[in-house]
């Protein structure tokens, strides 16, 4: 059956992958791209940026790929490419303080953080009794032009100091740009 027939037929648009030889191409290898970072639990106040990551390393938790690089809390890219990111954390206000609001605010830059910094996603939670426990998830797609400019950190935006515990982040590459 003739390849137009066959799309009209499916009800298909736009053009199907393409055989040539013995090799079928237009069709992506899938995700090349998956890490996972653990944050050590630790105390932070507002605008600290967050710097006690480690390579989450059990069961499945190693980088599939070539993996993001660290230093000093700034997360370099391995390729270009469109990533998804996602931030999960659990947090806790002391015994004896409480915090109207406590958040992450994912950022990215494309100058390396030099002078550009841009919101990717920011999310609160409130610690409203002392000993306080609460917990947050973000997620944001960042499209990396350039591994050397576009860089990704986590800062703290709060009313106060608090502590991070369980904090981990996933990076997954979705695809080319």
């Amino acid at each position: 059956m003739a390849l137009v027939k066959l799309n009209a037929t499916l009800g298909l648009t736009g053009t199907l992958p393409a055989v040539s030889g013995a090799n079928l191409t237009g069709i992506s290898a899938g995700i090349s791209e998956v890490d996972r970072w653990k944050l050590s639990d630790g105390t932070y106040s507002n605008t600290d940026v967050l710097t006690a990551w480690t390579r989450h390393s059990t069961l499945s938790g190693v980088a599939h790929g070539t993996g993001l690089s660290h230093s000093s809390g700034i997360f370099t890219f391995p390729s270009t490419g469109v990533y998804s990111i996602s931030f999960d954390c659990n947090l806790f206000s002391g015994n004896s303080t409480t915090r109207p609001y406590v958040g992450i605010n994912m950022k990215g830059s494309n100058d390396a953080f030099s002078s550009n910094n841009q919101t990717l996603m920011i999310s609160y939670g409130n610690t409203s009794t002392a000993g306080d426990h609460d917990d947050f998830f973000i997620s944001g797609i960042y499209d990396v032009t350039n591994t050397s400019n576009n860089k990704l950190k986590f800062e703290v935006a709060s009313s106060g100091s608090c502590g991070f515990y369980n904090g981990a982040i996933t990076i997954m590459k979705l695809m080319d740009t």
